[in-house]
């Protein structure tokens, strides 16, 4: 079977919606892929193989003569060129990995449809008419409700988007759902040769906030944003996550705060004042939950519900110590590469795909498995 026609037909490539670093749109990211899975790396396969640095006596030019070695070039040579392998190397792991996902899948379809005495096509157009049906009125509304932003049409004239959107999400989980209980039922061992760059040094200081036992072997870093309506969404997923993994892995939190988001900042500087005061999480719990109210006033209001010193909140937010966490968080952040909120690093590697509990758990089991342990 045509592998283009499988992925129209199934929607199975799935985009992930959120907060873009450098513009207010919703913009969809790459197809999602899985990480690699665990292989023994043949030097070949290194990534530090494919490296061309020069020798630090390489001659690169001359004047009148006057030799220019590499060494003359000075380290934004070496800095450079750092970035560039670990940009090839990452994207060969990716667009590796993803071929050999979509290649399982189309196996895993193609066996099934085998089985129902149908061609692929035909079967996956058949699983998805049996789980997807179209959404209600009642259903359309909550769902426009959830999602609308001041200034919106009214409902009646989104309704056909909406019912768009709905059937497209329900597609994608549908499609999911379907993959996922194809390959329990299969036995898929995966060999592909790991050629992803060395990790990166994404740090936990003092003034980061965190759960779980401090030598885990899996550290799960997030970069984001309390204005950032997706990163209200990871939160709750995270919550889950940190229930699934309890004294397993470590989480923890790191601002980003977006300029076009007026109230990150402040929000931000609140939760590390409330995390001096022993109540981090639950600040930050409290103010994803209401969103919507992430001003000044507001922010008092839920100090004074975690029943936190006010003279001490008074005295810290805003303080320059306060704000260097902050920007801390922000600076480290860019030099990483972070593009949008939610970000998420999983032992030094950027999880490529959405932030939902089931992505998140598939990469989180993964470096549990690199480590020795068991998800």
């Amino acid at each position: 079977m045509n592998k283009r026609n499988l992925w129209a037909v199934a929607g199975l490539l799935v985009g992930l919606f959120g907060c873009p670093a450098q513009v207010a749109t919703n913009q969809k990211a790459a197809p999602t892929v899985s990480s690699p899975g665990p292989a023994a790396t043949s030097k070949a396969g290194r990534c530090q193989d494919a490296s061309l640095s020069l020798a630090s006596d390489t001659v690169v030019a001359t004047v009148d003569g006057q030799a220019i070695t590499a060494q003359d070039l000075g380290a934004d040579l070496v800095a450079e060129e750092d970035r560039a392998l670990r940009e090839y190397c990452d994207k060969l792991s990716q667009v590796r990995d993803g071929l050999v996902e979509n290649r399982i899948n189309e196996v895993l379809i193609e066996r099934a449809a085998k089985k129902a005495g149908t061609d692929p096509d035909a079967w996956v157009q058949q699983q998805l008419k049996q789980k997807v049906a179209p959404p209600d009125e009642a259903a359309m509304r909550a769902f426009y409700e959830s999602r609308k932003r001041e200034g919106a049409p009214p409902f009646e004239e989104l309704q056909q988007q909406v019912a768009m959107a709905m059937r497209q999400e329900a597609m994608q989980d549908a499609v999911g759902t379907m993959l996922k209980d194809l390959r329990t039922e299969a036995k898929v061992e995966r060999q592909l040769p790991d050629v992803r760059p060395p990790p990166l040094d994404v740090d936990i200081p003092a003034h980061t906030a965190t759960v779980g036992p401090a030598d885990a072997t899996v550290t799960v870093v997030e970069f984001a944003d309390f204005e950032c309506p997706y990163c209200s969404q990871a939160a709750d997923n995270v919550t889950a996550l940190k229930q699934k993994y309890k004294g397993k892995v470590r989480f923890a939190y790191r601002h980003f705060p977006l300029s076009f988001h007026p109230q990150a900042q402040i929000a931000a500087e609140y939760a590390q004042c409330a995390g001096a005061q022993g109540k981090f999480w639950e600040f930050h719990d409290l103010a994803y939950d209401n969103q919507a109210a992430l001003d000044e006033a507001s922010l008092k209001t839920y100090a004074v519900k975690l029943e936190l010193n006010l003279d001490q909140m008074s005295s810290c937010v805003g303080s320059p110590d306060v704000k260097q966490q902050v920007m801390t968080d922000l600076n480290k952040g860019r030099a990483l590469g972070v593009e949008g909120t939610p970000s998420f690093y999983i032992n030094g590697y950027a999880h490529r795909g959405p932030a939902d509990v089931d992505s998140l758990s598939a990469a989180i089991d993964e470096a549990l498995a690199r480590s020795g342990q068991q998800g």
